[in-house]
């Protein structure tokens, strides 16, 4: 297993789905932002990752959807909290959020959730932005990025 060197978000999605699915790992290793990660091979980001993946048969890592996509990367179905195979996509991440409540303080997991056909290994991205922009393409470029209008 392939996993992150640096502190990240994405491990700590990934650690917090194990923690779900697994007692012995709650246990043993748990979920943070960087574990220890026992006899396996580090590298530093996502790129770090799948440069060590693609150097070693039969490696696996994990890295997020949209990098796996962008890097033509493989990569393989997870058995949600229902018990049916999923092949990550946009859509079947977006279900992991169908019906959840954003509290107040917006700390919200939503791996391994109940929804029959969500991808189990999914976490909100945030980000902070002016709400009144004053670099017109800057403004133009969120607005699309996050399906808003310009």
């Amino acid at each position: 297993m392939v996993h992150r060197s640096d502190s990240s978000g994405t491990t700590y999605i990934f650690t917090n789905y194990l923690t779900k699915v697994s007692t012995d790992w709650a246990s043993k290793v748990g979920n943070a932002t960087a574990v220890n990660w026992v006899g396996d091979i580090g590298g530093s980001g996502s790129a770090g990752v799948a440069g060590q993946v693609s150097q070693i048969p039969g490696a696996i890592g994990y890295v997020e959807l949209a990098y796996a996509i962008q890097n033509n990367l493989p990569y393989a179905q997870m058995q949600n909290a229902s018990g049916n195979f999923i092949t990550p996509s946009v859509d079947s991440a977006k279900l992991a959020a169908d019906g959840v409540t954003l509290p107040d303080d917006m700390k919200v997991m939503i791996t391994n959730s109940p929804n029959a056909n969500a991808y189990p290994i999914v976490g909100f991205t945030w980000i902070l932005a002016y709400v009144n922009q004053t670099d017109k393409t800057r403004a133009r470029n969120l607005s699309i990025c996050s399906g808003g209008h310009s």
